[in-house]
C-alpha cells in the first residue's frame, strides 16, 4: 500500500456511512442524513452519534464488535503488488465465489449467479453477488467513500476488506483496483479476530467451509 497520511476512526466511519447511504437513505431521518452529508468531525457528540448509527441502524456491529482496537488508521492507495494480498472477510457466502481463496482478484473467475446455502435450519437461500457487482459496474454509486481494509502490518501483512467488498470486486473485474483509495486499520491483534484473513485458525476455517460444500450446505 502507498501510505498517504494518518487519519482516524471518525474519518473511516464517515466514509463507511457515505458508502452505504444509497441503501439506507429511505430509513434514515433528516437528522441522521445530516450527520452523514454535513458532518462536523470536530464535534465529539456527532462522532459518537455516527458510530452508533453505523453499528446499530446500519447493522455493522456484527463486523466491528469483533474487531480489535486499531493502533493506527491511514489513508492509502492500492498498488500493483497489493492485488494478490487483498482478501474478502472470510464469510461462507464468498467462499466459492472466490474459488475457495477469499482473494478479491479470484472473483473475476469464480463469480456465479447460482450460489446459495441452507444453513441455520433455513430453507435453501440464494446469494447472488454476481448480480450486485454487475449492477455496480453498469450503475456506479454516485457517492462512495474509500474501501476499508484491516491488516497486522501495512508493509508486510495481508489486507482484509471489511467495507466496500462489492465495489472492490467490481474494480477488480474492470482491472481498476490499482490507485483506489483505502482506509487501512492496523492491529497486531488481528491474529485473534474472527473476520481477519490473518487469523491464526484460518486453515481450520477453510477446511470447515470445504466440509459445508461437500455436504451440499453451500453451493
Amino acid at each position: 500500500m502507498k501510505a498517504l497520511n494518518i487519519t482516524n476512526e471518525n474519518e473511516m466511519i464517515l466514509s463507511w456511512l457515505k458508502s452505504e447511504l444509497y441503501r439506507m437513505k429511505h430509513v434514515l431521518d433528516e437528522k441522521e442524513i445530516r450527520l452523514v452529508k454535513k458532518a462536523n468531525l470536530d464535534n465529539f457528540h456527532e462522532n459518537q452519534a455516527r458510530k452508533h448509527l453505523l453499528l446499530n441502524k446500519y447493522g455493522r456491529s456484527a463486523i466491528l464488535d469483533k474487531m480489535p482496537i486499531f493502533s493506527t488508521w491511514q489513508n492509502a492507495k492500492i498498488e500493483e503488488r497489493d492485488k494478490e494480498k487483498l482478501y474478502i472477510l472470510p464469510v461462507f457466502d464468498w467462499f466459492l465465489d472466490t474459488g475457495r481463496t477469499f482473494k478479491v482478484v479470484d472473483t473475476t473467475k469464480h463469480l456465479s449467479a447460482n450460489r446459495g446455502h441452507r444453513l441455520n435450519n433455513q430453507p435453501p437461500t440464494k446469494k447472488n453477488h454476481l448480480k450486485k457487482i454487475t449492477d455496480m459496474i453498469h450503475n456506479p454509486p454516485k457517492e462512495s467513500g474509500g474501501i476499508t481494509v484491516v491488516t497486522t502490518n501495512i508493509n508486510s501483512g495481508l489486507f482484509t476488506i471489511i467495507e466496500g467488498v462489492h465495489r472492490a470486486c467490481a474494480l477488480a473485474k474492470q482491472n481498476k483496483l490499482v490507485g483506489t483509495n483505502v482506509f487501512v486499520g492496523t492491529s497486531p491483534d488481528l491474529f485473534k479476530c474472527y473476520w481477519s484473513i490473518e487469523k491464526a485458525d484460518i486453515k481450520q476455517h477453510l477446511l470447515s467451509l470445504e466440509n459445508l460444500v461437500n455436504n451440499k450446505m453451500i453451493w
